[in-house]
């Protein structure tokens, strides 16, 4: 009788032991990444300067996808040669597009427009 128990007893130490193997292989994306403190304070995307006002005191951003990022906001901007500048949502929008006043650095058409606020 005592050899009856060894066969399922050895199925179940085996799936036992198989468990924390599962989490060795990814699992299938859901198009979302988890909320990590690693990740809330990466950078995003949000959009480019479209245009620059004649005297550079603002700027014209449009969006990559819907705008929602607060009025009084601040962004940051870059462009090439190392170039940046700080930017603050000064919330006039429309559409695509959303006016934000320059803070600090210069700006010139076509630099990257990016937030750290989780949207």
């Amino acid at each position: 009788m005592n050899h009856l128990l060894r066969p399922a007893s050895a199925t179940i130490f085996f799936c036992l032991l198989s468990l924390p193997a599962c989490s060795l292989f990814p699992s299938p994306q859901t198009g979302q990444e988890p909320a990590s403190e690693e990740n809330a304070n990466q950078p995003k995307l949000v959009g480019r300067i479209a245009n620059v006002s004649a005297d550079g005191s603002f700027v014209i951003i449009q969006s990559y996808g819907p705008w929602d990022v607060p009025t009084n906001s601040t962004l940051a901007s870059m462009g090439s040669d190392d170039r940046t500048a700080n930017l603050r949502v000064s919330g006039e929008k429309q559409r695509q597009f959303a006016a934000a006043d320059v803070r600090s650095g210069s700006v010139e058409v076509g630099d990257a427009v990016y937030t750290t606020l989780q949207l």
